[in-house]
């Protein structure tokens, strides 16, 4: 099975997104994507999700999940000018048509 970067974004909120207290987002925006393809290609992603997340343990880290994240993660660096529809979710849902709108209209 190949990695997914949608997958990788489900096992994120399901179970690093309380441990680590922010969005999956947050997390991929702490690298470019040289450096979550350095970090993954090290072997070393675990070991730099527990740097930024030092209460995530267990099954969260399991080697099975790890391409998933850096799917996720890569697709969403810093440096990808992508942003996760999980992100958008609340601009939508407010109350600002104009906005709304405007975000209908240059976002998809």
């Amino acid at each position: 099975a190949s990695a997914d970067k949608n997958k990788g974004q489900k096992l994120y909120s399901k179970y690093l997104k309380a441990p680590c207290g922010f969005t999956g987002a947050k997390m991929a925006a702490k690298h470019s994507q040289d450096e979550w393809e350095t970090i993954h290609q090290g072997g070393k992603l675990a070991d730099e999700i527990k740097t930024i997340c030092p209460s995530a343990d267990g099954k969260p880290l399991s080697d099975k999940f790890m391409d998933h994240y850096f799917d996720f993660f890569y697709e969403y660096a810093n440096d990808s000018g992508n942003v996760p529809s999980c992100q958008l979710e609340p601009l939508f849902s407010g109350s600002n048509p104009s906005l709304q709108r405007y975000l209908a209209k240059y976002l998809h």
